[in-house]
């Protein structure tokens, strides 16, 4: 027999008895417990106070994303799927090559024709440092060195073109007009000259050039020769038309310089230069 069918035949017509009799239970041990608890949980807190964990709030765990639970919060600097983007790596150098040259040219050309003679100083000054034999590298790095004011270092890459082209006449020219603005007129006349006869069809600039430079030699004569000789090849020369007038001015010979001055003003309407030197010479009458 078990022991539940003993405990209801023998409590059965005795509710009252049962009742009187039951023994009355202790309310101590239940506050004893509630005691231990609040006992235990006091030891708790301050235990977690001495780690430095506020009471109430979780602690970050660093780098430990893969063990964090659901809704645990995480460093998001530590976290790989954080939405902070990767820093953005530096730009490698071009790394060029010996082969790479005519393409260095292009690019260096192209960005004198932009302005941006940083950039083309560097990609050209790069080419030359293969030591090419590619005329063109060095005839431009000259020309951004000469727009860049480092005219001493031009001159010396126009000769390297020239030295590898000796009839390169627009290297030739450039080169008389650098040495004519650092007052090297003598250096500057045979360059001039050889890129002239270097020209398959003439060469109307450089005359013109050679033509400044004697004139600023104070050789008024032979400037007089050469911008006449650059007008029979280009009678729209402005330049050789201007420098023709003022050289004339400068032999006195008044009327043929109104006449190039007057020409002067058909190819640019207004020029202030022609009108100036116009006004002198009527000063002058």
């Amino acid at each position: 027999m078990s022991k539940n069918k003993n405990r209801k035949g023998s409590s059965r017509g005795k509710k009252s008895e049962s009742k009187a009799n039951t023994p009355r239970q202790n309310p101590l041990p239940t506050f004893g417990i509630i005691l231990v608890l609040i006992a235990i949980g006091i030891v708790l807190s301050s235990q977690l106070e001495k780690k430095g964990i506020p009471n109430g709030e979780t602690e970050n765990a660093p780098n430990q994303h893969s063990n964090s639970k659901p809704g645990s919060q995480v460093n998001p600097t530590n976290d790989l799927n954080s939405s902070v983007d990767p820093p953005i790596a530096p730009e490698t150098e071009v790394q060029y090559s010996e082969e790479m040259v005519p393409d260095m040219i292009n690019e260096g050309t192209k960005l004198i024709q932009q302005g941006n003679i940083p950039g083309a100083l560097k990609v050209l000054e790069a080419a030359v440092n293969f030591d090419t034999d590619w005329e063109d590298a060095y005839y431009y790095y000259a020309r951004a060195l000469q727009k860049s004011g480092k005219k001493e270092k031009a001159v010396q890459m126009y000769k390297k073109a020239i030295g590898i082209w000796p009839e390169y006449s627009e290297a030739l020219n450039n080169l008389g007009n650098l040495l004519v603005d650092l007052k090297k007129y003598d250096e500057a006349i045979p360059y001039f000259q050889k890129a002239i006869e270097s020209y398959p069809d003439k060469y109307p600039l450089a005359y013109t050039n050679m033509g400044k430079a004697y004139a600023l030699k104070g050789e008024i004569d032979k400037a007089v020769a050469q911008f006449t000789k650059a007008l029979e090849l280009q009678p729209s020369n402005y330049n050789a038309r201007i420098n023709l007038g003022t050289a004339l001015m400068q032999q006195n010979r008044m009327k043929d310089a109104t006449i190039q001055f007057q020409y002067a003003l058909k190819i640019r309407p207004n020029d202030p230069i022609a009108l100036d030197r116009l006004r002198r010479i009527s000063q002058q009458n």
